[in-house]
């Protein structure tokens, strides 16, 4: 199986996983939820699912009571929860992004057909928080259309699923045009470091 076709199988799993009534339970119980990260983009490498609602801070518990439930559609579709970790940024912020605060839920589980470990992760902002990240997540999946789709995938696989740097950068790197290789990526990254933008 080439890259491609490895990018393709791992967003077909990610869909039936989300189709198959994990989508659906979540609308029910939290209101409209929205496909994004690397399943929404087509450039995924790793088994990995992100999802974005408007959630108010007050709405907190509603996460946790999602877990049984959760639990009990992924075991009728196959799969097994593993872990699960909940983050109220409101009140501990996370230090990479601590002016940005929401409600974050982690879901690991493994598929019983697959042999694949999943990881899907459930983001919830409030108000303009989530007006902005779900704007600026549409912005970013139409710039990306044309780019060299192959470069993306290799150097995200390059990465051991976000240990150095993150998608982000990838997107970045590929949009900015500044060529095709791993090395020079690793210039355009130290490069980005030295000469940081200015805070707006």
């Amino acid at each position: 199986m080439n890259r491609n076709e490895k990018s393709q199988a791992l967003r077909a799993e990610a869909l039936s996983i989300l189709k198959g009534g994990v989508l659906e339970l979540l609308e029910r119980e939290i209101g409209g939820v929205e496909i994004a990260g690397s399943v929404d983009l087509d450039l995924m490498v790793w088994p990995d699912i992100d999802l974005y609602a408007r959630l108010e801070p007050a709405e907190a518990g509603m996460l946790l009571g999602l877990v049984p439930e959760l639990g009990a559609q992924l075991t009728r579709q196959g799969y097994a929860l593993a872990r699960v970790a909940v983050h109220d940024e409101h009140i501990l912020p996370a230090p990479k992004f601590p002016a940005t605060p929401g409600l974050y839920e982690g879901f690991t589980f493994s598929s019983q057909q697959s042999g694949l470990l999943w990881k899907l992760d459930f983001w919830g902002w409030s108000g303009a928080w989530y007006d902005q990240r779900r704007a600026h997540h549409h912005a970013l999946h139409d710039s990306l259309h044309g780019v060299d789709r192959d470069l993306i995938l290799r150097l995200k696989e390059a990465d051991g699923y976000g240990s150095v740097f993150s998608s982000v950068d990838v997107y970045a790197f590929a949009l900015a045009g500044a060529g095709t290789s791993l090395g020079d990526f690793e210039r355009f990254l130290r490069q980005c470091a030295a000469h940081p933008k200015s805070p707006t």
